[in-house]
């Protein structure tokens, strides 16, 4: 064997190692707090639908499963593949002119997770998750896009599974419009009934 066949063999090798390495990237995208206590993982299911995983000091705390349920067209849900990733780590601090202290610090780390789906109209959404010192929060960001410029939003897919069942503290409403002038329950999250409007 030349030295020639040698180094294209080696090229070949790294290239295929390389695309391995890419593609279990573009499948897992993970977000700590800067405490390095809090970590959120990110993947796509085997339909390819938006789930994730919360752990506090390598414990897990939290699975989810993220999608949105429009008017009269299908659920965004599955079928859908990573378009980008992007990282972001703000530290801000802001004056706070009525309150305990006379400033507060945001500080968070952010996962942007675009996703497009793989069939039909190539509808997309964005998650965003952040990564507090304290919890993490996410929420959904529909960009502009052609097949979906005029929507109604029925329902919200989200499912959280917590692990063993821990104790929340919670504010049951009655409604959307009722007033927040209630007492706050302590209850194990399996104890709470499904239906329950929580603010």
């Amino acid at each position: 064997m030349s030295i020639r066949h040698f180094l294209l063999l080696l090229c070949l090798v790294l290239v295929s190692v390389g695309g391995v390495a890419t593609a279990e990237d573009a499948t897992s995208h993970r977000v700590t707090s800067s405490n390095q206590q809090l970590v959120l993982t990110f993947r796509l299911g085997d339909s390819g639908e938006p789930q994730f995983d919360v752990t506090f000091r390598g414990r897990r705390q939290v699975s989810g499963a993220c999608g949105l349920q429009f008017k009269d067209s299908p659920p965004l849900r599955d079928s859908l593949k990573v378009v980008r990733a992007d990282q972001i780590k703000h530290d801000e601090t802001y004056a706070v002119p009525v309150g305990k202290t006379s400033e507060s610090r945001d500080e968070h780390h952010e996962l942007a997770i675009l996703l497009e789906e793989t069939k039909g109209d190539r509808r997309q959404i964005r998650l965003l998750f952040r990564a507090f010192n304290d919890g993490i929060a996410f929420r959904y960001d529909i960009p502009e896009q052609p097949t979906l410029s005029d929507f109604v939003l029925t329902e919200e897919l989200t499912q959280l599974t917590f692990q063993d069942s821990p104790e929340a503290h919670y504010l049951p409403l009655n409604s959307y419009t009722t007033p927040y002038e209630v007492y706050y329950k302590s209850a194990a999250v399996g104890d709470i009934p499904h239906d329950t409007l929580i603010g």
